[in-house]
């Protein structure tokens, strides 16, 4: 199994949203940075999902064992076998769904929808960023052809960071220079709109 390319220690990420370690003194939404510090990788979750018959979905499956401590944030990947669509729930705004003439309706709170071929178990390929209390649900949906009973497999491969947030009042020189973009960042989101 190709392990996914984490984040390394020293990067710095960006986000729009309240401070992920302290959101309810610092609820504002903003553009926020947040320097990575150790790093502990690979953590391996693997899930079977019950029986599936042909075009049958799962009920919601929540993954709340992948909530970090507050001193934490996850880094992770959902790689997919064959045979089966995963539905993501993450408390996104901006959605990356694939709509297309596959899917009859995409319930309000989807987030995403991957097959195999965008992200294989094997080499997980979709990305989330996973903050205190803001952790995935999946339903899973039998996709077989020739139509089959069977029980969907998914993988979670994470990276767990330890993190400092940089604030403007405490370390305004090098807040202003990642605002400048001198020192790069990675977008992503924990549940607000990548900045």
């Amino acid at each position: 199994m190709a392990l996914p390319e984490f984040q390394e220690p020293g990067q710095y990420i960006r986000y729009f949203g309240p401070s992920v370690s302290d959101p309810q003194n610092d609820p504002e939404r903003k553009t926020r940075y947040i320097l990575l510090l150790e790093r502990m990788e690979p953590l391996k979750y693997p899930y079977r999902f019950s029986s599936l018959t042909d075009g049958a979905k799962s009920s919601d499956v929540i993954f709340d064992e992948l909530n970090p401590s507050k001193n934490h944030i996850y880094q992770a990947f959902l790689g997919v076998k064959p045979g089966a669509r995963i539905f993501v729930w993450h408390p996104y705004d901006t959605k990356i769904l694939k709509w297309d003439e596959t899917i009859e309706d995409i319930e309000e709170d989807y987030t995403a929808n991957l097959t195999y071929k965008e992200t294989p178990y094997e080499k997980p390929a979709y990305e989330i960023w996973i903050k205190r209390d803001d952790y995935p649900a999946l339903v899973a949906q039998n996709i077989t052809y020739p139509a089959k009973t069977i029980n969907p497999e998914i993988i979670w491969i994470a990276a767990k960071f330890n993190f400092q947030e940089i604030d403007e009042k405490s370390n305004p020189e090098l807040f202003d220079k990642l605002e400048k973009r001198k020192i790069p960042s990675k977008p992503v989101t924990f549940g607000g709109s990548i900045a």
